[in-house]
């Protein structure tokens, strides 16, 4: 008698398996940037390309996929598959909208929740190409803006939204005057704080 081996499951096992799925989509984006014209940039792949991608993930998605079963128009208790949903065309599909309405929910269900996991596999393994690119890039320095110059933003900012909402709601110029005075004396004494900084 053959004893199944039963896997024991540990955090550490399943560190492991996760560095070396981690390694993998870097291996397969590196090799995507030596082969896939375009990428990682969605726009400039070809079409015919990102069926390719998508071909491959609902591949993996059919085999990892519970499939649901329905009841069709006729009664008929039915198991849609990935493979049994994208069978039918586009204009297809469509029709069974209006010629049989529980097949097309049935099949619409699964198309949409296949469809949501390769576009979400499709994002990735573009982002893993666009990362890769920017390994070893220099970072541009951060401008940091000197105290003088962002409080000077910050009154600059302060009297356009005084001008705005004051000059909105009143129509007494006076209200609008008194608060544009009193930004101006917030700015003299600021002045005069950071006369040593900077």
């Amino acid at each position: 008698m053959t004893t199944k081996k039963v896997e024991v499951l540990t955090v550490k096992s399943q560190a492991y398996s996760h560095a070396a799925s981690a390694n993998t989509i870097y291996n397969i984006a590196k090799w995507c940037l030596a082969t896939v014209s375009g990428y990682p940039v969605k726009d400039s792949i070809a079409k015919e390309t990102r069926e390719q991608f998508y071909q491959g993930y609902r591949l993996h998605h059919s085999e990892i996929y519970e499939a649901k079963t329905s009841i069709d128009d006729t009664g008929k208790e039915i198991t849609v598959t990935v493979a049994m949903a994208y069978s039918y065309t586009t204009n297809e599909f469509g029709k069974l909208k209006d010629t049989q309405p529980k097949l097309h929910k049935a099949v619409g269900a699964v198309r949409m929740a296949s469809d949501k996991y390769c576009n979400t596999r499709y994002t990735r393994i573009l982002a893993k190409g666009a990362t890769i690119l920017k390994e070893g890039q220099p970072r541009a320095p951060r401008q940091t803006k000197t105290v003088r110059e962002q409080c000077a933003k910050y009154c600059d900012d302060m009297e356009q939204k005084i001008k705005l909402h004051v000059g909105k709601e009143s129509e007494n110029k006076a209200t609008l005057d008194t608060a544009l005075l009193t930004l101006t004396a917030f700015k003299n004494k600021m002045e005069e704080l950071l006369k040593n900084i900077n």
